[in-house]
């Protein structure tokens, strides 16, 4: 290899190494809604772990039904129920699974679904899918670091909030 050969292949190693303007390293974290009614005929009511890998056996729980609200959507002369997903500075969240999945009161974007809402995401239900006793498998997706959130501390500070 020539000694011009073996120049053109640095530059070309030490441009391939430089940071790429546009491309930004995320990460996720996992998030399980568990609803599950007190009494037959109850609305279910949600609990949430937060994990920060699937199947994790460390995570942090925040009270069933805590931050949770009503809100009548005028459009669908109907009443929703929101719960926060606890996913601090997100730059989106998403639903992966419902289990079980073959459950037909709960239809995505019908009467379910994840919306923003002041910087906040939160997981909503309406109609029959209230009252249905349902896991919703949810992702929040960063945009830096992981080890900069921690869900404990966040939890914490939301309780101190209240």
């Amino acid at each position: 290899m020539s000694s011009l050969e073996t120049l053109l292949l640095f530059v070309i190693v030490l441009h391939l190494l430089q940071p790429t303007d546009g491309i930004q390293s995320s990460h996720n974290q996992m998030r399980v809604l568990t609803c599950i009614a007190e009494k037959e005929g109850d609305d279910a009511k949600c609990a949430i772990k937060l994990m920060k890998k699937p199947d994790a056996d460390d995570f942090e729980s925040a009270p069933t039904g805590k931050g949770c609200f009503s809100e009548l959507n005028k459009e669908q002369n109907e009443t929703r129920v929101f719960c926060p997903l606890y996913c601090p500075e997100a730059s989106s969240a998403y639903i992966i699974s419902k289990k079980p999945a073959h459950n037909n009161k709960c239809i995505k974007f019908k009467n379910y679904q994840i919306i923003e809402k002041g910087g906040e995401y939160y997981f909503w239900r309406s109609g029959p899918c209230l009252k249905e006793e349902l896991q919703f498998d949810i992702g929040c997706s960063f945009e830096f670091f992981e080890g900069m959130l921690e869900v404990k501390d966040f939890l914490t500070k939301k309780a101190k909030q209240a």
